[in-house]
């Protein structure tokens, strides 16, 4: 059993696990101690809320769900459930608290989702292979980098490989994407749904009974789900611009991230077997 942890839920960190799982891995996602997330109905960050959920035939569920799911003890180890899990070929969602538990059975670490203080300490006692995105050669600290940069777009940087200077071009799509973040904090009700057309300073949703308008015409490719606490400047709600995309499918250049990493696993496991 080949266990690779991926911290985070979102889109990257959904298509890792997607992607891994269906080449014989086994992820472990952890989700983040903070997070709403917009695209939930594309990615497993809805997993917390239900406490399990099924994209495209790929079911991941919670260590808390799975303990109900599987009729196992209340004395059983979260290492155990997670095996049993895994064992079923599901996807393990744990928290951060929990990574302790089973950190003896992961084998690869994936950071998908900005690394908070609360999990640094454990980090720092992981033994495996470390995997981060980055465009940046400076940050060739982990085991294998995979680029973000558009022009290498999921190219493994591998340490012993010379990295050609240019100047660096993000992909992150922000021409015509347009993402509102809450002016004040509370209690977020949803108008829209996901791929509703909006116009300019209509209403698509209120914090506290207070109406938010949309600043910009577009195509909703994601929005927070009714009955969530807001903080302060924490996205709601994203517009595309150019009403090109469809907000239920998680963007191809993900996928290409998630491929870099494969290959990077499958490297390291070659390496494993000439040594």
């Amino acid at each position: 059993m080949i266990v690779v942890l991926i911290y985070g839920l979102n889109d990257l960190a959904t298509a890792c696990a997607l992607r891994l799982y269906r080449s014989g891995f086994q992820p472990v996602l952890c989700a983040p101690s903070k997070k709403n997330d917009i695209h939930s109905l594309r990615n497993f960050s809805a997993v917390l809320t239900g406490g399990k959920k099924v994209i495209e035939e790929v079911e991941a569920m919670t260590i808390a769900y799975a303990q109900q799911f599987y009729e196992l003890s209340d004395q059983s180890s979260d290492e155990k459930i997670c095996k049993h899990v895994l064992e079923d070929r599901k996807i393990c969602v744990i928290n951060e608290t929990e990574i302790k538990e089973i950190n003896a059975i992961i084998r690869y670490f994936i950071t998908a989702d900005d690394v908070t203080d609360s999990i640094s300490h454990v980090l720092s006692e992981f033994n495996g292979k470390f995997i981060m995105f980055s465009s940046d050669k400076s940050e060739l600290h982990a085991s294998y980098t995979i680029s973000d940069d558009q022009d290498t777009l999921g190219k493994v940087l591998y340490p012993f490989l010379s990295i050609e200077e240019k100047n660096v071009r993000k992909n992150n799509d922000s021409e015509n994407i347009y993402c509102v973040n809450a002016p004040i904090e509370g209690l977020f009700t949803a108008d829209k749904l996901v791929n509703d057309i909006i116009i300019e300073k209509e209403i698509f949703g209120k914090i506290n009974d207070i109406p938010i308008l949309s600043p910009v015409s577009g195509k909703i490719t994601g929005i927070l789900r009714s009955g969530v606490l807001l903080e302060k400047k924490e996205a709601i709600i994203e517009i595309d611009q150019s009403k090109k995309n469809d907000g239920r499918i998680i963007p191809f250049r993900y996928f290409a991230l998630a491929g870099g990493v494969l290959e990077a696993i499958l490297f390291d496991q070659n390496l494993r077997k000439d040594n």
